[in-house]
């Protein structure tokens, strides 16, 4: 995975270039050092992603994705939570719940901890009962929100500031 900086809607946003050929990259210098310059080391994220689906492959890709993107964070020593990272592997130990009604206690209470809320836009984003909710949960405590673009061709992702038209 590479990151590198690019323009979207006339601001500085990170992108995020996914390696089908290995999962997990080094970030170049020049990567790390713009991330430097824009996180708030101090700030607690929250890594929102859609995951319920009825195919099982699909919350696990899902799961690796916001992992990924979770521990290349942490190794750039941003401090982030992930709700799907650690409820995933919680239920293939424990038979549990996948939706949100399940889930949304303890998501609430995380939410409440953080300082920023980041929603990593796979398919199906839109339209995810737990993101929209953590949306709201976000706007309510007015957190920071922050939207990882992601285009399933190309493999791409960029961080890019709330804008109005990105929930229904």
């Amino acid at each position: 995975m590479s990151w590198k900086l690019q323009t979207i809607c006339g601001e500085r946003c990170l992108m995020i270039k996914k390696s089908t050929k290995k999962l997990w990259a080094e970030l170049d210098v020049h990567t790390q050092t713009i991330i430097t310059n824009t996180v708030d080391y101090q700030k607690l994220i929250y890594l929102a992603v859609p995951y319920t689906h009825k195919y099982k492959s699909v919350r696990e890709d899902r799961f690796q994705l916001v992992s990924e993107v979770s521990g290349l964070l942490a190794n750039l020593k941003v401090a982030n939570v992930s709700p799907i990272t650690q409820s995933h592997v919680q239920s293939l130990f424990v038979k549990i719940g996948t939706t949100w009604e399940t889930w949304k206690h303890i998501d609430t209470i995380l939410l409440n901890s953080c300082d920023e809320l980041w929603i990593l836009c796979l398919p199906g984003w839109r339209d995810s009962i737990g993101v929209n909710a953590e949306y709201i949960i976000a706007k309510n405590l007015k957190l920071q929100i922050r939207f990882i673009l992601y285009e399933e061709k190309k493999k791409t992702f960029s961080s890019d500031e709330e804008t109005n038209d990105h929930l229904k």
